[in-house]
């Protein structure tokens, strides 16, 4: 009989719970960023607390990626250390 990710999971030492969490959030941002994982972009999971590094070009994929990051369940938080490329518009009458 085949164990399911879940069950798996429920073995799992921390370590490995973390990296399957990896695993999962990295194919979340593949889909909303039209199937692959955006060059310079890593996630970094430890006791499931999930940090997002790289650079992308503007806020609204830096949003995308976050938001998919903190899709799958277990996630206890996501940091968003990411740099745009294009500068965040500035808002207007300063």
């Amino acid at each position: 009989m085949m164990q399911t990710e879940d069950q798996a999971s429920a073995w799992a030492s921390p370590d490995e719970e973390d990296e399957l969490l990896r695993e999962r959030i990295g194919t979340c941002i593949a889909e909303v960023c039209g199937g692959d994982m955006p060059d310079g972009v890593a996630v970094h999971v430890v006791d499931r607390q999930v940090t997002i590094t790289g650079r992308v070009e503007d806020v609204d994929i830096a949003r995308r990626i976050v938001e998919a990051a903190g899709t799958p369940p277990g996630i206890l938080g996501v940091t968003n250390l990411l740099e745009t490329r294009v500068p965040p518009p500035q808002p207007q009458g300063s």
